[in-house]
């Protein structure tokens, strides 16, 4: 298919070629609408790049990506050397050619990116341009289109497949062919209309022409979509509104953005949360803020294309401690996950302001990043002053306190921050002892921790030898007690020792800390008797940063690998390390040794555990037969699992080398994970036990607790030491696990509740009353006798009296349903065995609507004039739980309640309970009965608003006159 061929033609002579297609990930739904909020910008100027397309002696089908349209004469101006011979172009709209050759009269005057070119060399050579990224539209005609796609892949061993750039529309592109040239002189091509179909064309690459049939009018048109984390909701929440200008709740300056959209006006309690102030809380779409909390380097945002074809974007920043990895990227269906990255090193503490612009096809888009600079965080030297030894004035002289001191999370409104006491510099901790603290106050702090120092080894004289249960003297032997044959004197008694220490103090600069030192220690006085030491302590800032300990260093072993020696194509060999605890990484250094002549060829990645990657070498000087690389990408992640070390060379020069191995290096703390499920094991069936609340303690911990939503709960984060879980559930007695973390995660397994015995057959559900969509979840509890006499083969039929059913094999098992509608429900498990059917009920379901019902207007049944309502309605409802709900309506409203009065109310916590005979027993209600049929009591709503009449319903209890602003029978 040179110039004037006819592309039908080379469909006949085409071999199969199967190139492996790329996984993609299709777009969900929920972004097509993507754009309608988001804050984007007419782009003014975006980012300058480079594109290198190499061209081979003969014919060439190239397109170009970057920048605006060129002649012919700068085209050949960035040619690395001259050589042009000639130019083909194809005009789609008259099916016509136009060319450019050298010293000739010509007819094409202007090339333009995205389409394709045939372009003739004499030499080997390669074309070289710069400008922004394109990402136009590819519009395609009917028959033939010579074209070329937008994305630049930075990324050597990304490749693009057909169904991500033509989506629902590549039924109507039947044909696409590419044309290689060099010593291949070939075309790859995708033919669905051949038999059999050609499949040799699996995706696009930057730099290339294409050859793409259509049977009609197309465009891919690329649109970006861009989704940052949604500013928090503090409790209470807020409803959604519809915006409607003029919004005086609004003080931001875009108020087009949410013209008649629904949102979330901030309220007083949501000043922090409302990053940019302008008194709505933006989602995803319309977010343009980010937050960097102390202890928080890493935020991500999303980019996806909810257009056609393929999206080209770019990321830059205005400051040096703000970057985005990766910094460009191409997307066509799928979501491109980018870090934007902070870094503190040198910044003291506050708040900073920096922006990134985001450019993507024909908008950009720029984001303010709030950078807060942590003040507690950093390296501290002090010492504690021992006064007092069990109230007694003994001073005791001074113990070393060494910190490194650590924010425990990324939420600014987190007062928790860790502690470590180094070994190393702290002559009176035999080991490292990890803290935990809270500022509880402005900035009063505590900091608390206990640990364990385990019996330590005993030399005796003579003190230059040192062996396990042996020496000559037979009263003193010497003591190995973990046979390693080293002396561990972590403990210099022969026996545990536990000290549990406090510090309890008061910022009193932002580099001074001072306060009270209590420590407990355990186990050297008999009967348990404790020693108590009291003192002050001092501590001043070294460092803003805290002293990074290497916590893992692996390195390959093995024979050395020849790398190189492959003409034509990227060639990559990869290697692991496995990192097998998790670890709060801080600094990461690798170490790499490879002897290669070429280096220029080599490209090497670091690749982290959660996908990330980082660029150690490229297109560099000679490498050292060692090298070393340090890098601050993976700050702050967690470092467990798989690291790749990628070694990639281009084999232009068939030049081979060895790769001999690697090392990495991580720094930072190393965390633990404590998990389990929690289930209930019902004559040898077991099942989870979704909803229980799992409470866990521990010396240096606050307590913090997990929900099992679905049986399992975990807790991370946590440090070698003693703990406990306690687990309960409404039904079930509580149970309490002590367990202890040395060196790993702990495994708690299955841990069993037991149903509180004597119980009838009950069905309970949790929560019971919430705004629709409300997701309940539902645990049958059926006393031992009760599943005997059911007998085996039970089937579960559950109605959740909203019109959908389940049906599930067994008895016992929990599950969980979601109502999305508001309503009064009433659950139904029937339970079907061999021996029987057992029907067990839950009732009164309260699910709200999240927004007004608009549509409850005054009709037959009920109606309002001259009306209005500010106030509160209260209904006890069957499961003597009162539900009051704060209203204000206007104009017209419904009361959906079932208010009835009873004699005794048991109110929530913050209101009065009423028992009117005093006698301490809560008196259920029993309305009064007419012909044997409940009458509930009629009530009279009186306002000052003047009067208002509701006419009788059957699904209201009695009729309710609103006159002037008390409740009467």
């Amino acid at each position: 298919m040179h110039p004037g061929s006819n592309p039908q033609r080379a469909t006949q002579s085409l071999s199969h070629e199967a190139r492996g297609s790329v996984p993609r990930r299709r777009l969900a739904a929920v972004w097509l609408g993507f754009l309608q909020g988001a804050a984007l910008l007419t782009a003014t100027a975006q980012p300058i790049v480079q594109q290198t397309i190499p061209l081979t002696v003969g014919w060439n089908l190239i397109s170009f990506q970057v920048g605006e349209s060129l002649t012919p004469i700068q085209l050949a101006s960035n040619l690395q050397t001259n050589g042009l011979l000639q130019i083909w172009g194809y005009d789609a709209v008259s099916k016509t050619w136009q060319f450019y050759k050298t010293n000739t009269p010509s007819t094409l005057s202007q090339l333009h990116p995205g389409r394709g070119y045939w372009v003739q060399v004499s030499r080997a050579n390669s074309l070289t341009l710069s400008g922004p990224a394109w990402s136009g539209n590819v519009d395609l005609l009917p028959g033939w289109n010579l074209v070329g796609f937008p994305g630049l892949t930075f990324d050597p061993t990304e490749q693009l497949d057909l169904p991500s750039i033509f989506r629902a529309q590549l039924g109507s592109v039947p044909r696409v062919w590419r044309y290689d040239g060099g010593s291949s002189q070939r075309y790859v091509g995708y033919d669905s209309l051949t038999v059999p179909a050609l499949n040799g064309l699996n995706a696009v690459e930057p730099g290339k022409g294409y050859w793409v049939f259509s049977l009609g009018n197309l465009s891919l048109a690329p649109t970006p979509a861009v989704a940052l984390p949604a500013d928090s909701d503090i409790s209470p929440l807020q409803l959604d509104e519809l915006f409607i200008s003029p919004e005086p709740r609004y003080s931001g300056t875009n108020a087009g953005l949410y013209e008649n959209q629904l949102v979330r006006f901030a309220g007083p309690e949501d000043s922090a949360a409302d990053l940019n102030a302008n008194g709505v809380l933006d989602g995803p779409f319309t977010q343009d803020t980010l937050l960097f909390p102390e202890g928080v380097n890493q935020q991500n945002l999303t980019i996806a294309n909810t257009g056609g074809g393929l999206l080209n974007w770019a990321i830059t920043s205005d400051t040096d401690w703000l970057t985005a990895n990766p910094p460009v990227g191409v997307t066509g269906t799928e979501f491109d996950g980018v870090q934007i990255l902070v870094n503190r090193a040198g910044l003291v503490p506050g708040t900073y302001l920096g922006h990134f612009t985001i450019y993507a096809a024909s908008v950009t888009r720029q984001i303010t990043v709030i950078l807060r600079v942590p003040t507690v965080a950093g390296d501290y030297r002090g010492f504690a002053s021992i006064q007092r030894v069990n109230g007694k004035s003994i001073a005791l002289g001074k113990v070393d306190l060494n910190f490194s001191m650590f924010n425990d999370s990324g939420d600014g409104s987190d007062s928790r921050f860790r502690a470590v006491i180094n070994r190393d510099t702290a002559l009176l901790f035999p080991k490292d002892v990890f803290l935990y603290g809270v500022f509880f106050q402005d900035n009063d702090f505590s900091l608390t921790t206990s640990f364990e120092s385990p019996t330590g080894d005993r030399n005796a004289p003579p003190y230059t030898t040192f062996q396990h249960g042996h020496g000559p003297n037979t009263a003193f032997k010497d003591v190995d007690l973990n046979g390693d044959g080293r002396l561990d004197n972590l403990n210099p008694f022969p026996f545990p020792i536990y000290r549990q220490v406090t510090l309890q103090g008061r910022r009193e600069t932002p580099d001074r800390l001072t306060g009270n030192y209590i420590e407990a220690v355990e186990g050297i006085l008999p009967a348990g008797q404790v020693i108590y030491l009291e003192g002050t302590f001092e501590l001043d800032r070294e460092t803003l940063e805290p002293t990074k300990k290497s916590i893992y260093n692996g390195k390959t072993t093995g024979s050395p690998i020849q790398i190189g020696g492959s003409a034509g194509g990227i060639i990559s060999y990869t290697n692991t390390l496995t990192v097998p605890n998790a670890v709060a990484v801080q600094g990461v250094t690798a170490t790499v040794k490879i002897d290669f002549p070429t280096p220029s060829e080599l490209e090497i990645l670091l690749r982290g555990p959660s996908g990330q990657t980082a660029t150690l070498f490229r297109n560099g000087t000679a490498l050292a037969p060692v090298e070393t690389f340090s890098t601050a990408l993976f700050n702050g992640t967690i470092g467990q699992g798989d690291w790749s070390l990628i070694v990639s060379w281009s084999g232009a020069s068939g030049e081979r080398g060895f790769f001999n191995g690697w090392e990495l290096n991580l720094e930072g703390l190393e965390y633990f994970s404590a998990f389990g499920t929690v289930v209930i094991i019902n004559h040898g069936v077991t099942n989870v036990v979704p909803g229980a609340s799992v409470l866990l303690s521990g010396g240096n911990v606050l307590p913090q607790s997990d929900t099992a939503e679905n049986g399992f709960f975990s807790f991370n984060g946590l440090t070698e030491n003693s703990y406990s879980l306690n687990i309960s559930k409404p039904g079930y007695h509580d149970r309490t696990v002590a367990f202890r973390i040395t060196s790993g995660n702990v495994n708690l397994g299955q841990i069993a509740l037991n149903p509180i015995e004597g119980l009838e057959p009950t069905l309970t559900a949790a929560p019971t009353i919430g705004f629709a969509p409300l997701t309940v979840n539902f645990t049958p509890l059926l006393p031992p006798a009760t599943f005997d006499s059911l007998g085996t083969l039970m089937t579960a039929l559950w109605d959740f009296g909203d019109g959908l059913t389940e049906s599930v094999p067994g008895a016992a098992a929990p599950v969980g349903h979601s109502y999305g509608q508001p309503g009064v429900y009433t659950t139904t498990l029937t339970v079907t065995g061999t021996g029987g059917t057992l029907m067990l009920t839950n009732e009164n379901i309260l699910v709200l609507a999240s927004g007004p019902n608009v549509g409850a207007l005054p009709g037959a049944t009920h109606f309002v004039w001259g009306g209005g309502f500010i106030g509160s309605i209260a209904s006890p409802l069957a499961t003597n739980i009162v539900f009051q709900e704060s209203k204000r309506d206007m104009a017209a409203f419904d009361i959906d309640r079932y208010p009835q009065r009873p004699p005794e109310s048991n109110f929530r916590p913050t209101q009065e309970d009423t028992d009117v005979n005093g006698d301490g027993i809560y008196q259920t209600y029993t309305p009064p009965t007419v012909g044997g049929v409940p009458t509930p009591d009629r009530f009279r709503l009186v306002c000052t608003l003047g009067g208002a009449v509701f006419g009788s319903e059957p699904a209201r209890v009695g009729n309710f006159v609103l006159q002037a602003g008390r409740i009467e029978d």
